[in-house]
């Protein structure tokens, strides 16, 4: 497998973080327009919220080892 130059990393690290923060935004957004048609209620929503950062959170810190493992090689 060849190597990727460092400013490839940082571009797919800068646009692997951009999609995970558009996501997240995207899914709030989605959420609170069902909150506010009573869709969902108030509990539900912060399940929701909750679990879908802490899945954003385990995949931008998978990024940042991956990052970390790469520059110790």
């Amino acid at each position: 497998m060849e190597k990727q130059s460092i400013s490839e990393k940082v571009f797919l690290y800068f646009m692997g973080s951009m999609i995970i923060f558009v996501a997240a935004i995207g899914i709030s957004v989605l959420l609170k327009k069902s909150y506010l048609a009573h869709n969902i209620s108030g509990s539900e929503l912060w399940i929701i919220m909750l679990v879908s950062f802490g899945v954003t959170f385990l995949c931008d810190l998978e990024l940042e080892l991956e990052k970390r493992k790469d520059s110790l090689e």
